[in-house]
């Protein structure tokens, strides 16, 4: 009888076609502190607007318009045409510390007060397009409509920006606070066996002198409040959507998360994940399943009850695809059958016996470890499993007497030190994620390295893996290439 590749807990599964939502409770709590989408202002200039308003309050609103955490009342354009609001953030063009970047033959300048960064010069580039000389910008510099609020908040910004003094949460001169998210309920032992792996890595990284010269540290956070103390979430479970939103809007990034997404994550997200998406795992299934079929010389059946398989997905025309396993149990059956699950082991399981009952021959079995079966009943069967993580992160569990989910915590932990390492001193949340989506290729663990990148949102490929006796021993696993 075999067991769950990871050592219990494992990862969750799910059912009816829902993921697991463990943070829900958190997500609800922390809404509770999006501030009020209003600042109280007149239409009189920005000097007598900031006496409305703590200045303190006003830079904050002022730091998310120029980060995109908040966006602009009107929308800005290029030579005419509306921008995106993702596309109108400040940041996309002269960078997380204002000083600026060169994208082809434009060129962004550095807007801090190094460069040309004055409170006037913000607001005469931004709404009109001229330089305090009256020079006029180039067509790309996008075109603002500010409201009086909005020209007070940029204002009272401009002077921070890539200053020392415009504080980061979490960051000091001798430290990095980070967070692990550990669910009050349903997965907080997971939570807890994640921290221990992460604890592990800022350990390793300290003794060695820590970060540029700040030392790391993990906290366990579960309350809306302990979030916002934190620079950012390491290898964390949150798994509802509206977190995601939560997170963008207080700018806290959730770096090589370890939740399943139901879909492929967005690439220019706050959560960046370690996992493959289930889509991106059934996908993967499916191409593995008309590939084996065809050296095996059998026909290729897909279960796939919780729909994550779609008409659109590559191979699957090649294979004969159920949604009800009641279907799969009495359609015509061939003499020889390759059959892929994407099932609850409870729902695969009258076909599993229709099929041992008639004596069909099925000399293939593929699952996704994530949803199951752990196991079948079907004799002479080569078992398949895709996994949502590298062999060797078991592998090291194993060796070190660890829970998957420490290993995964270290895997973490350590991927995001080297993203911090390759950020610079002068840490801004967008820098450590665009570091940490460069580490394509970078091992933190031997046999793991990352496929993050550009187009990629997620840091690993899916992996299939099998205990059968055809590989007896070791176990045999196949990489996933992509693309």
């Amino acid at each position: 009888m075999k067991t769950c590749l990871f050592s219990r807990p494992c990862h969750p599964r799910i059912a009816t076609g829902s993921i697991l939502r463990s943070a829900l409770p958190w997500a609800l709590s922390f809404a509770m502190l999006l501030p009020s989408a209003s600042v109280a202002g007149g239409n009189g200039v920005v000097d007598t607007l900031a006496a409305t308003a703590p200045t303190t309050a006003l830079a904050a609103q002022g730091r998310a318009l120029y980060f995109g955490t908040q966006a602009f009342a009107a929308p800005a354009r290029v030579a005419g045409a509306r921008l995106p609001a993702s596309a109108a953030a400040c940041v996309s063009c002269h960078g997380a510390l204002g000083a600026g970047a060169r994208e082809g033959v434009q060129v962004a300048p550095d807007i801090t007060q190094r460069g040309t960064g004055t409170p006037v010069n913000w607001l005469s580039a931004a709404m009109q397009g001229l330089t305090t000389g009256q020079r006029q910008l180039n067509a790309s510099m996008p075109r603002y409509e500010l409201t009086p609020v909005e020209q007070a908040a940029l204002a009272a910004y401009a002077p921070l920006l890539g200053h020392v003094d415009d504080a980061v949460r979490g960051v000091t001169d001798i430290g990095i606070v980070l967070g692990v998210f550990v669910p009050g309920t349903t997965g907080s032992l997971a939570g807890e066996l994640i921290l221990q792996g992460v604890t592990q890595a800022f350990a390793q990284a300290n003794l060695r002198g820590g970060v540029h010269g700040r030392q790391l540290s993990a906290m366990a956070v579960r309350t809306a409040e302990q979030a916002m103390s934190v620079f950012a979430l390491v290898g964390s479970l949150n798994q509802d959507d509206s977190v995601d939103r939560l997170l963008a809007t207080f700018r806290v990034p959730s770096l090589a998360a370890l939740s399943l997404s139901r879909e492929n994550l967005s690439a220019r997200g706050w959560v960046a994940p370690l996992l493959p998406s289930l889509h991106e795992q059934a996908v993967f299934l499916l191409r593995a399943l008309v590939a084996k079929s065809a050296s095996l010389q059998c026909t290729p059946w897909l279960l796939d009850t919780v729909q994550l398989t779609r008409e659109t997905d590559p191979a699957i025309g090649a294979v004969r695809r159920f949604t009800r396993v009641q279907d799969a149990v009495v359609a015509g059956r061939p003499q020889r059958l390759c059959l892929g699950l994407i099932a609850p082991e409870p729902s695969s399981a009258p076909l599993l016996r229709a099929l041992e009952g008639d004596g069909t021959q099925v000399p293939l079995l593929l699952s996704l470890t994530a949803i199951g079966p752990s196991d079948n009943n079907l004799k002479s069967v080569i078992h398949w499993q895709v996994l949502p993580t590298p062999a060797a992160v078991a592998a090291h569990a194993g060796a070190t007497g660890q829970s998957v989910w420490t290993s995964l915590g270290l895997v973490a932990g350590g991927a995001v030190v080297e993203a911090l390492s390759r950020s610079g001193r002068r840490l801004q949340p967008e820098i450590a994620l665009a570091s940490l989506r460069e580490l394509g290729g970078y091992a933190p663990l031997e046999g793991a390295a990352l496929a993050w990148s550009r187009s990629s949102a997620h840091g690993w490929r899916p992996v299939l893996w099998t205990s059968s006796n055809h590989h007896a021993g070791t176990g045999h696993s196949e990489q996933s290439q992509g693309e």
